[in-house]
Formats: C-alpha cells, structure tokens, sequence
C-alpha cells in the first residue's frame, strides 16, 4: 500500500469516526422523573400594515410604480476558453487528462426600482403568564382583516401567530429544568404532577412526558 492509498483509507476511517460521534451526540439521551414546579408562556402576533414600500426585480409587478431603470448584472454564462492537461499519480500510474477551463462572464439586464403596496409587519404584541390560563394579546385578538377588494393605506391585518409553553420541572438530581413542550402536553402537567424528564448528552432537557 503506498501512501496516497493509507492516506486515503485514514482520512475515510476519520470521516467514520466524525460522523458516529455526531450521530451519538445527537441520538444519545437519559431519562429521570421529575415534579413540575411551575408554568409559563407566552404568545405573540405579528400585526401587519398595508405599506408603500420600495422594491428592485427585473420586471415590475402589476401594481408597482417604477422609479428608474438601470443596467445590472442578471447572471453570469460560463464561457470555454481552452483546456490544461491534468497529470495524478507517478511512474507507471501516471494518467494525464485534458480539463476544460471556463470562465464567468457577467450578463446584464435591465433591472427596476419601484414602488407598491405590501403587508409589512409593523409590531408584534405580546402577553405572557404563569399560570395555565393562556390568552393572546387583545390588541391583536379584536383585529378584524380588511375587506382585500377596498384594502387602504394603513389598514392592519393579524400576520404569523407565535407560542411557546414551558414547564418548570425539578429533576431527581434537584436540577431545576426549562423545559418547552406543545400546549396539548403542557395542559396535561398540572403543577406537582410528575413527569419523565429527558435529557441529552450536553444534559439539557429536550422533552418531558407524562
């Protein structure tokens, strides 16, 4: 065996090695019972605002107002502009091999810069607690959407919804856990219940079950 092949068959028996540990580091877990302390949540929405905002493409929407056009770069061909011989290995295993050699050229097209009417998320109201009883942010749950055929200039619509519920929970080894669970599990853990807490190898909680 020469030594491009032991470097070969090293360099694979590391890659091996590498890819185990990440596939243990991220399958490993442990498991211990746990007594949930306390609650919390919170949820968000993002409120968005019928905005006139400005836009680039290389076409302009129906709707958009074009502010200027200008030459720029659309993508880049790539053009043959001759080939160099490639020669691995030595002595008798010397193969050579005619490699083509390409080089990018710039395309250019017009391109526009434009204005038109969007939904921008302007805020995102929040509520939280500790307790189960879990509500969104008024603010956000009295909106009405606008009628789309009349929609105007600052009329606001709900956007992307967010929620997230933990579980204070302490474990056998009087570790205090945070842990996030789906709001159907989190109903279910009432405060001094116990639970199965589950660990990963860096021993953090990555899930609690009844």
């Amino acid at each position: 065996m020469d030594d491009d092949d032991q470097f070969e068959l090293w360099a694979g028996l590391a890659l091996l090695g590498v890819i185990v540990l990440i596939i243990f580091l991220i399958t490993y877990r442990t498991e211990q019972r746990a007594v949930v302390a306390g609650v919390a949540w919170e949820r968000k929405v993002d409120i968005q605002t019928w905005t006139t905002v400005e836009e680039s493409d290389w076409d302009i929407p129906s709707g958009g107002r074009e502010i200027r056009s200008y030459r720029a770069i659309h993508h880049y061909d790539q053009v043959y502009v001759g080939s160099h011989q490639v020669c691995p290995g030595s002595g008798k295993d010397r193969r050579c091999t005619s490699v083509s050699d390409y080089e990018s050229v710039p395309v250019y097209h017009t391109k526009y810069d434009y204005f038109i009417e969007r939904w921008v998320v302007t805020r995102t109201p929040e509520s939280h607690g500790t307790t189960y009883d879990a509500f969104w942010p008024p603010s956000a749950d009295d909106l009405h959407d606008p009628n789309p055929s009349v929609v105007e200039i600052g009329d606001e619509r709900k956007g992307t919804a967010y929620s997230h519920y933990h579980l204070l929970v302490i474990g056998t080894d009087k570790k205090q856990y945070d842990v996030d669970v789906a709001e159907a599990d989190w109903r279910t853990m009432p405060i001094e219940s116990h639970v199965t807490l589950v660990l990963n190898v860096f021993g953090q909680a990555v899930q609690a079950k009844r």
